[in-house]
């Protein structure tokens, strides 16, 4: 089923279930086709309703798969999801909608901070977990010892970017159709991060080469060196897909472009030399024929006959 959805050109990636701790790092994810209404796909009630219910407020229209996976960052494994688990009284899916609701509440209170902070107003938590507001902030003691900043918290990475690492992650693991999946999910979601978008455009065509779909993976090279005609990285993906696809003359011209860049690229010019191997020296002109030396008695021969 998974290679079913990810076979699709653009697979939207949804999580129903994140993998959190308090999940045992088991996850749930929807695969959809992320082209579905440009198709005209057919509304699906079903995919629908459940996504509803898991807190995703979208509409799926097409098919959808259903997947479930351990990954803890140090093991990765995919799980069995059988038709009892579809249904919406399915243990997970209490979990899922758990997630929703604490996801809700820590988005209702960080934009009630925001107000706060904007109207000068310190808003606390109460031990009853109620808030509470305090007009006056405490005054430091006088000739108090400066107190060590606490260094801020890192900010979670753009969804974009977050898939992008996630694909990162497939590849290194080399799970190559989990990376594609991952790679096309942070270009629907990088809507205005170009550097994201050329580093998953790359990125997804490394995955396709090693699944042998050469036709994409030309795409997606093709897609960077449209803002980027030097990218080495693509160009030497370019010349593999050609070379997948019988176009040897192409693949060798982006080798050639390639060493133009850097003269001294192994891959590129291993590359060449297998496509353009250069051709045998001339063989050398024959030797001229060194006359005889006439003997003595011939010369003889030859005076008493004439």
């Amino acid at each position: 089923m998974l290679e079913a959805a990810t076979s699709m050109q653009l697979v939207e990636n949804i999580s129903l279930l994140s993998n959190s701790r308090e999940a045992g790092f088991v996850g749930v994810n929807m695969y959809t086709d992320d082209h579905a209404q440009a198709k005209q796909l057919s509304y699906n009630p079903r995919a629908t309703s459940l996504a509803n219910t898991c807190g995703k407020s979208l509409q799926v229209n097409g098919d959808a798969f259903l997947g479930r996976i351990f990954d803890n960052e140090d093991h990765f494994a995919r799980m069995d999801f059988s038709m009892a688990d579809m249904s919406s009284s399915a243990p997970w899916v209490a979990q899922a909608i758990e997630q929703a609701y604490k996801r809700e509440k820590a988005d209702n209170m960080k934009d009630f901070r925001k107000i706060a902070a904007a109207s000068g107003v310190t808003v606390v938590n109460s031990g009853a977990g109620s808030i509470t507001e305090r007009q006056e902030e405490p005054q430091p003691p006088p000739q108090s010892k400066p107190q060590p900043q606490s260094k801020p918290l890192p900010m979670p990475p753009p969804p974009g970017e977050a898939a992008k690492q996630r694909g990162n992650a497939a590849v290194q693991r080399g799970d190559w159709k989990v990376a594609v999946a991952e790679y096309s999910q942070a270009l629907v979601q990088a809507t205005s991060e170009g550097r994201v978008k050329a580093a998953a455009h790359n990125n997804r065509a490394l995955a396709h080469l090693k699944l042998g779909q050469w036709s994409e993976a030309l795409a997606d090279c093709n897609q960077v060196l449209a803002t980027d005609s030097g990218n080495v990285k693509a160009l030497l993906r370019r010349a593999a897909a050609y070379e997948g696809l019988g176009q040897r003359e192409a693949a060798a011209d982006d080798c050639e472009v390639v060493l133009q860049a850097e003269a001294y690229n192994k891959e590129a010019a291993a590359v060449l030399l297998r496509l353009r191997p250069p051709a045998p020296p001339p063989a050398p002109p024959p030797a001229p024929q060194a006359l005889a030396p006439e003997r003595e008695g011939d010369t003889e021969a030859m005076s008493e006959g004439a």
